[in-house]
């Protein structure tokens, strides 16, 4: 399922940790909830180590295309950035889930 909006997580994330600095503790997520999209739930992970970085969604995206197949390359760069801006930002919504037979 093409979900998860990776820049709405990355503000609210950014508004946690700005406003709860001294009560955070930590973070945790299922991975049931981003429907299984591994991108969004590595995304929840890493950001955690980059609160002071906010410039992460496009450095995140960079890598995740680089380490996805394997080495540095252009098209696979923009590609990525596409989905982030477009398919990927939304959620999911009641009545949108995968098809099982």
């Amino acid at each position: 399922m093409l979900v998860g909006n990776l820049r709405a997580l990355d503000e609210k994330m950014g508004a946690a940790f700005c406003e709860s600095a001294s009560n955070l503790r930590g973070m945790g997520s299922t991975l049931e909830s981003f429907d299984n999209s591994p991108q969004t739930y590595e995304f929840l992970f890493e950001r955690i180590w980059q609160q002071d970085n906010p410039h992460f969604v496009d450095e995140f995206i960079t890598e995740w295309a680089d380490l996805r197949y394997g080495k540095s390359n252009k098209s696979a760069r923009a590609a990525w950035q596409l989905l982030v801006d477009s398919v990927y930002r939304d959620w999911s919504y009641y009545g949108l889930g995968t098809l099982m037979t």
